[in-house]
């Protein structure tokens, strides 16, 4: 009874002890927040939401889906160009991210404003892409709304870049996303294959 015991307080202590840093880091990158403050479950869901969503700067190798578009408007091939050059060089690719990636918030009531649902089921990021002229890459990142969308899988060594979508909700959770990483890179799929 007694190990038991100090086990609870080992692990407690260890939560309080992880509350101030979970907190700060959510603080520091100026994360949306509007849970408790001091309940461990709470920040750390928040933390981890934002700290998986993250893309770490390193350089990747780039892989184009099979059914991946050939023809894209000018001022989204010359996006993507600079977004698949930052990619290979290891730059910062987070701007390009839904800033979904510091509004969410894990602890809101509405599902749909807690995280990216695409992102949490398959590992699917989606980056933002203009559609119109621009002059650099914050001029479009700045009027997300009227940009395209670009699904990716991002993973320690190299992007797979599945497709480019216009910016409409009917096409977010377009399972055509899932049957071109099937065609192009089957293995990815394998952790949710139903097997007997």
């Amino acid at each position: 009874m007694e190990s038991i015991m100090n086990k609870n307080n080992i692990i407690q202590g260890l939560k309080d002890s992880l509350v101030p840093i979970f907190r700060n880091k959510i603080q520091e990158e100026k994360l949306t927040f509007k849970g408790d403050i001091n309940c461990f479950k709470q920040v750390t869901l928040r933390w981890l939401d934002y700290k998986v969503r993250y893309i770490t700067q390193k350089p990747r190798k780039v892989y184009y889906a099979n059914s991946f578009p050939q023809k894209l408007k000018f001022h989204t091939h010359r996006a993507l160009t600079e977004l698949v050059s930052k990619i290979q060089l290891g730059l910062d690719i987070n701007p390009y991210l839904s800033n979904t990636l510091i509004t969410n918030d894990t602890s809101h009531l509405k599902s749909q404003q807690r995280t990216d649902k695409f992102y949490a089921h398959f590992g699917i990021h989606h980056f933002h892409l203009p559609i119109n002229d621009f002059k650099d890459s914050s001029d479009f990142l700045n009027n997300r709304k009227n940009n395209c969308w670009l699904f990716a899988i991002i993973s320690k060594d190299w992007a797979g870049l599945i497709d480019i979508t216009p910016h409409t909700s009917n096409n977010f959770y377009d399972l055509k996303h899932l049957e071109s990483i099937y065609d192009s890179w089957p293995e990815i799929l394998e952790p949710y294959r139903l097997k007997n």
